[in-house]
């Protein structure tokens, strides 16, 4: 039973040090894409048209989310990845002033949006949730994508690692001396601000992006520490040694699908299991001794 136990914590470590690259990438690839940016301007263009501001609701939006008092300042292109209701309502019953030029581009009727001014106080908080359920369904997209890549990158067969680390009980042993210091590492990155998740976080989300190299070696360096190569040697990218091998690069993808606070709560849970399985183990060794 502990046997098992220690294979399920390799896989874990291994599953969740993975992970959290995919996680680091894709933070790396929503931020420098904007992916929540472009969502917050379809939802707020969704949202003129529908209160019926006329002219080019979604120009309208962009110049909105790119007026000097709400970008995040981090390009001359770059839509503002956020804005809150007031600063809306703001712009918008100071349509005169502060939105000319957006009201020119977009030939938007300064009167009628004024008029929706007490709609958008109704309605924000529901676009703002589809935009978020947007957003995270888009990066969803891009973390099963950058799984099924670095699965086969990697050549990350789950198979042939259960059978490994069955096999070889020095590396279950190491692995499971790691679960700690990985635990502690996962934490941290975990906890780091999401990928622009409002203005005021798009400057810290731009360090940690900075960042985001040294974090990938320190897991790395773990993983080796441990004695687990994630390259294996010698390295033939994306070859598939045979069908048995594509299917568990194929299930090492889903298992990573699943997202690194999945696995560092199941390396927690396997890592908090384990003492008093050992002293089961223990207990039942000597009763039979006797």
């Amino acid at each position: 039973m502990l046997r098992h136990i220690d294979v399920f914590i390799g896989v874990a470590i291994v599953m969740l040090a993975v992970s959290l690259m995919l996680t680091i990438v894709t933070q790396m690839i929503s931020f420098l894409a904007n992916f929540r940016g472009k969502q917050l301007q379809k939802g707020l263009g969704e949202l003129f048209k529908e209160l019926g501001v006329g002219g080019d609701a979604n120009e309208l939006a962009r110049k909105i989310l790119l007026h000097p008092l709400i970008a995040d300042g981090l390009g001359v292109k770059r839509v503002a990845p956020a804005i809150s209701k007031v600063d809306l309502k703001a712009l918008i019953e100071q349509a005169d002033t502060l939105l000319v030029h957006a009201v020119q581009v977009s030939k938007v009727d300064v009167s009628a949006l004024k008029k929706v001014a007490g709609q958008v106080d109704v309605w924000f908080d529901a676009t703002m949730s589809r935009v978020s359920n947007r957003f995270a369904m888009q990066t969803r997209l891009v973390t099963i994508g950058c799984a099924l890549v670095a699965a086969f990158a990697l050549q990350l067969d789950a198979f042939g690692l259960v059978t490994r680390l069955y096999a070889d009980s020095d590396l279950r042993t190491k692995l499971s001396g790691a679960a700690e210091g990985m635990l502690a590492e996962s934490q941290r990155i975990l906890d780091a601000p999401p990928a622009s998740a409002d203005a005021a976080t798009s400057a810290t989300q731009a360090e940690t992006i900075k960042n985001a190299t040294a974090e990938l070696k320190t897991i790395n360096e773990k993983l080796s520490g441990a004695g687990f190569e994630l390259l294996p040697s010698p390295y033939h990218p994306f070859h598939v040694e045979s069908f048995v091998v594509l299917l568990g690069m194929l299930a090492s993808a889903g298992l990573l699908s699943l997202g690194a606070p999945f696995w560092f709560n199941m390396l927690k849970t396997a890592t908090n299991l384990r003492p008093a399985m050992a002293a089961a183990v223990e207990s039942r060794d000597d009763a039979a001794k006797k």
